[in-house]
């Protein structure tokens, strides 16, 4: 079976779009062939020449209704072949006419097909022609012919018009492939200046991602030594906090309570002598104090001098 290929979209397209030109166009040839054949007799019987253009009109009709192509070139194909033996068995002598219309078909076929299946169907349509034609030459050996100009110049402009069809739809085929992958080379070359701007974007955003990370890391590494120093400064604070608390709560609160004492026992006490030596226990309760209190000045001279 002819393939037309479906599956290859575009292409596919392409050819199956050709294949309604190229029904459309043999419909018309063989019905002005009807016409001409009315009124000059042709070769061809005139009850066949009415049946010839239905295996293009209804393949056509078929298309239509989504018949795959595939299938309605094979069964057009089978069915003109199908015609030439019946001409060669009502007329055998017709095989030197119908010699040129076979030769014609490949050209058909391979309007409309790939490669590979032209070449099987220019290998059917050859043995076609060497099989008749040796049995032609066997059963009926040389023999004359009478030539009529109108039939010869009638076959002739149909001739040229099936021709003229099948450049038409050669070149429509090129065209649609060639707009076809002008459109894709059009659409990559887009897609690749796309990839670059992006690629350029994202080596812009990986420079600033970089940047970002070589700051975060300078961060990073002076947060620590921070960290360090801050931790170093809340221990020697902790420490000056616990010196102050001994001082307060112990080394200070004995000698004002001292002091408070020795008052107090002054206003109590009657005699002199008994004065005299409380006073130099509160002189001495007063040098103790200022000793205490000169440490704790000394004490926050070196904790201001650490701060600055």
């Amino acid at each position: 079976m002819i393939v037309f290929s479906d599956s290859e979209g575009n292409s596919s397209g392409a050819r199956r779009t050709a294949f309604k030109y190229y029904l459309s166009a043999l419909s018309l040839i063989f019905i002005i062939f009807f016409f001409f054949d009315l009124f000059i007799d042709l070769i061809t019987p005139l009850w066949l020449s009415a049946i010839i253009p239905l295996f293009f009109i209804v393949p056509l009709i078929l298309l239509q209704y989504g018949v795959k192509a595939s299938y309605l070139l094979t069964l057009n194909i089978i069915g003109l072949l199908s015609v030439f033996q019946l001409l060669l068995y009502l007329n055998p002598k017709n095989y030197y006419i119908l010699i040129y219309w076979i030769g014609l078909i490949p050209l058909l076929v391979i309007s409309l097909v790939k490669p590979k299946a032209a070449k099987i169907w220019g290998i059917v349509f050859l043995l076609f022609m060497v099989i008749n034609g040796a049995y032609i030459s066997i059963n009926f050996p040389s023999y004359e012919t009478t030539l009529y100009p109108k039939k010869y110049l009638t076959a002739g402009f149909v001739f040229w018009m099936i021709t003229f069809s099948i450049v038409f739809i050669i070149n429509y085929i090129q065209e649609k492939n060639n707009a076809l992958l002008t459109s894709s080379n059009n659409e990559l070359s887009g897609l690749k200046q796309q990839i670059e701007k992006k690629n350029e974007e994202l080596n812009t955003q990986n420079q600033k991602i970089n940047r970002i990370n070589e700051e975060l890391r300078k961060l990073n590494d002076h947060l620590e030594s921070r960290i360090a120093e801050r931790t170093s400064d809340l221990e020697q604070r902790n420490s000056q906090l616990t010196e102050y608390a001994f001082i307060n709560s112990h080394l200070l609160r004995a000698p004002v309570a001292r002091v408070i004492g020795l008052l107090n026992l002054i206003d109590k006490t009657e005699g002199i002598e008994k004065r005299e030596e409380i006073l130099k226990h509160l002189n001495q309760a007063g040098v103790d104090l200022e000793k205490i209190v000169s440490k704790i000045s000394n004490a926050l001279e070196d904790e201001f001098s650490t701060e600055k």
